[in-house]
């Protein structure tokens, strides 16, 4: 009899355990996805996993919006994100991360909702909390990214969404995945006609019409950057990039693009300067 009494126990402890283990695991994903499921090339998965959501995921753009221009990010400066679902539900949850193509996060994340948004995985994603599961589609969660330093370059924010049917098991939900690459604004905080390089950076003939020559020279080795911009801020052609050591280096350039002002931006080390090109 007292066998019997404590094999029953056993087998309800285990059964206690097990359920506890499950709400757990059902409770954290509800509270925040788990980092590293964006689907990005550093993260390499989703949600969409045996024991957490089943089913495929869909790729879908639009998922993700911001009020930076077309023209880029500013290095420094602030902007606002939503992530959305419009997909039907009845509970929602998010994961999104700016990063690298190695899977590097790229400048901050600022919570500006608290109740239904949370950081996580150290400053490296923005998710949802229990709060900011509930609602209806359209279902949009919002929060700040402060861009990273000048020379950093695009940044992808990449996002993983899950659409949930709340029947509490891993059936059922859908998974969508959604990227957006943001270029970084090149010419952002500096004036067309600075030339603050002195004669270290010299472009000739300008205007030009045909082939300019780009030149620079260097007192120490540095790590350089030279680019040619069009007035939008996107790089057309990559002039020089590495670290060069003391001299002067010239490269003729073909300016086979239309009519119109360009700009030839220089990075040496962290300093940023940029001289304008009249195109014929």
């Amino acid at each position: 009899m007292i066998k019997k009494i404590t094999l029953l126990t056993l087998m309800l402890f285990s059964a206690m355990l097990f359920y506890d283990s499950q709400y757990n695991y059902v409770y954290t994903n509800e509270d925040g996805a788990p980092s590293g499921n964006t689907n990005s090339p550093g993260d390499g998965k989703t949600c969409a996993q045996t024991n957490c959501h089943g089913g495929s995921t869909i790729d879908r753009s639009g998922l993700i919006t911001h009020n930076i221009g077309a023209e880029g990010y500013t290095p420094g400066q602030t902007y606002t994100f939503t992530a959305q679902v419009d997909t039907g539900g009845s509970t929602f949850g998010f994961q999104v991360s700016p990063q690298d193509a190695s899977g590097n996060p790229l400048g901050s994340i600022t919570i500006t909702d608290a109740t239904n948004t949370k950081i996580t995985g150290g400053g490296k994603y923005v998710s949802h909390t229990l709060a900011g599961i509930l609602g209806t589609v359209p279902h949009t969660w919002s929060f700040e990214w402060t861009a990273p330093s000048a020379g950093t370059g695009p940044v992808t924010f990449y996002g993983a969404f899950n659409c949930a049917d709340g029947d509490g098991t891993a059936s059922g939900d859908k998974i969508f995945t959604t990227s957006v690459e943001i270029q970084e604004n090149q010419i952002s905080g500096i004036s067309a006609n600075t030339t603050d390089l002195g004669p270290s950076l010299v472009l000739y003939p300008n205007p030009v019409q045909d082939v300019m020559n780009v030149s620079f020279s260097l007192d120490k080795t540095t790590e350089v950057d030279v680019r040619l911009i069009d007035i939008n801020g996107r790089t057309l052609e990559v002039i020089h990039q590495g670290s060069y050591p003391v001299g002067t280096f010239q490269q003729a350039v073909d300016m086979r693009y239309p009519s119109g002002i360009y700009f030839v931006r220089i990075v040496k080390d962290t300093q940023v300067s940029s001289h304008r090109v009249v195109l014929l």
